[in-house]
């Protein structure tokens, strides 16, 4: 009779340590589904973060082009400020 009370605790305790399982095991599954979409969101957000940066630092080179190449010819830019033909 002892021996059958303690086969049958044991029992469910092994039924009960199943569910258990399987639940956290559903749990695990949603939370991976949830962090990959995340890690996705966060791939697409890095690449178009960097192609704004790119994109910025080809404008920022574009412009000190600019700037220097009005710096080294600066008596053009003035005959240009004192042509009478402006």
């Amino acid at each position: 009779v002892q021996s059958s009370k303690k086969i049958t605790m044991l029992n469910d305790m092994l039924k009960y340590e199943r569910e258990k399982l399987k639940d956290d095991e559903g749990e695990w599954k949603a939370t991976k589904k949830v962090l990959i979409k995340e890690v996705k969101s966060c791939r697409a957000q890095i690449l178009a973060l960097q192609a704004e940066r790119d994109g910025l630092k080809e404008q920022n080179e574009m412009l000190k082009r600019a700037i220097v190449s009005t710096a080294k010819s600066p008596s053009s830019a003035a005959a240009r400020a004192t042509s009478p033909m402006r």
